[in-house]
């Protein structure tokens, strides 16, 4: 599989601030794929701007990706859990428009569940639910295909699920990829800096960087994953 790169939201060289002017400056640059960041709140207005890069994206082949909400509360009681899912459900709705290839989530805090396989378990079940939610949005409009020209032949967004940097929110590297390994439809997303700051310093060399992605490929059996790539002086264990 191919190595995409690019940004995660609108470059700072850009002189515009919508997404359309973002990936015309990232096709500039020779890049081939952005992360939409809706990480706090989507605005109504803004789906036109999200269905144009969807019709640019779609033209040129670019790879569009989405980020979810930072803040989630997935092991939380049924209300928290609840509150979570109703921002995570406008972030899907996003996805569609843009073709996004993959929507970033993450899981927040351990709460009173803690680590451990009940844990994962439950979040595993979260997960599952999400991708099936993903299917139904993709597949609720067929009668649209003009719109979305992409839905007809396409497949839809997988559910990308990222590493913390914190101890106490969920999101080990071992954690991810053992949700991952248990529902289909969902990929890993290695963020390195968070797995730097969560392992004491860890990643620090090649050696560090190959062992990682060969426990991930013994992990899940698969060579697909997504990586942010961020810097961290961060080595006691949190991300700060």
């Amino acid at each position: 599989m191919p190595i995409k790169l690019g940004p995660a939201g609108i470059p700072l060289s850009c002189k515009g601030r919508t997404i359309v002017e973002g990936m015309d400056d990232i096709i500039s640059l020779g890049l081939e794929t952005m992360e939409v960041q809706t990480v706090r709140m989507i605005a109504p207005q803004h789906f036109e701007q999200y269905w144009q890069a969807g019709v640019l994206a779609n033209k040129t082949e670019f790879e569009m990706n989405i980020h979810g909400p930072y803040y989630s509360e997935l092991l939380g009681d049924r209300v928290e859990r609840g509150r979570s899912l109703t921002k995570i459900e406008s972030t899907l709705q996003a996805a569609k428009t843009i073709n996004a290839r993959h929507i970033t989530l993450h899981a927040g805090h351990y709460g009173e569940m803690g680590r451990g396989r009940a844990a994962n378990e439950q979040l595993a079940n979260v997960y599952a639910g999400i991708v099936d939610r993903v299917h139904e949005i993709w597949h609720d409009d067929e009668d649209i295909y003009p719109v979305f020209p992409w839905l007809k032949d396409g497949t839809p967004s997988k559910i990308g699920i990222e590493t913390s940097g914190r101890q106490e929110l969920w999101g080990s590297l071992e954690e991810v990829l053992e949700v991952v390994n248990h529902v289909e439809g969902t990929v890993p997303v290695l963020n390195i800096a968070h797995i730097h700051s969560r392992g004491h310093g860890s990643m620090r060399t090649s050696e560090d960087y190959g062992e990682m992605f060969d426990l991930v490929r013994e992990t899940i059996g698969t060579k697909e994953f997504y990586c942010n790539a961020l810097y961290s002086d961060q080595e006691v264990g949190l991300e700060l």
